[in-house]
């Protein structure tokens, strides 16, 4: 339908300035096509003005290519269309690195949408050992762009669960701070994002510290110490 497409183009048109100037015209097409749906929309967050996590994502890149700095197509397509189910990268004709970046990500989903109100259940269903275990092994073999986004997305989620922001970060963030969850359970989540970015930043595969590719990386894993 001719109208829905220019409505969801009017709805997106600031978000795709932001993005045209990392994204190909290849890339670019994809995003348009598709942004709606992954349905992130749908992912409702109990804050003050009930956001949901379409706002949040473009919150997220737009945080990563202005305050990281993040020129990455790549990353930032990863950003973007990380959080999508997983049954969604079946179903596109992705090339086969992008589809293994999303795969990639897709599998800390149940951790990255923590503020999921239709969803929310009580810890124990992100805290099963299997759980942190499966996660503390995959994260520091994921590829460079996934990486990246999973960073993103884990400081952008500290910030939702703490109202705190990096030092020098001045963009409002969606809804403000989750009110959903119990401290307790704010904690918990935080240790397990600071345990998985510093089992990351330690693998000899990623050599955070000495590599200039992984500045912002390290970036990220600092800001969300602070956090």
């Amino acid at each position: 339908d001719l109208n829905m497409e220019n409505k969801n183009e009017d709805a997106h048109q600031d978000f795709y300035k932001l993005i045209q100037k990392f994204l190909g015209e290849k890339d670019m097409k994809f995003v348009k096509k598709h942004i709606d749906t992954i349905e992130l929309e749908k992912i409702k967050i109990k804050d003050r003005t009930e956001s949901n996590y379409m706002d949040l994502m473009k919150f997220t890149v737009d945080m990563l290519v202005n305050y990281y700095k993040c020129i990455n197509s790549d990353a930032i397509m990863c950003t973007i269309f990380g959080l999508a189910p997983a049954y969604w990268c079946d179903t596109l004709p992705l090339n086969k690195p992008v589809k293994k970046n999303l795969l990639e990500i897709n599998e800390f989903r149940s951790l990255l949408t923590a503020g999921d109100t239709s969803t929310m259940k009580t810890l124990q269903a992100v805290s099963k050992f299997d759980n942190i275990h499966k996660w503390l092994e995959m994260a520091p073999k994921m590829a460079y762009p996934s990486s990246v986004a999973f960073c993103a997305w884990m400081n952008t989620l500290a910030m939702k669960l703490t109202g705190t922001k990096p030092v020098n970060f001045k963009k409002k963030i969606p809804g403000g701070k989750m009110v959903s969850m119990p401290r307790r359970d704010v904690m918990v989540y935080l240790s397990y994002m600071v345990t998985i970015s510093e089992t990351m930043a330690k693998s000899p595969k990623n050599s955070w510290t000495f590599l200039t590719q992984f500045k912002i990386l390290k970036e990220f894993n600092i800001d969300l110490h602070y956090m």
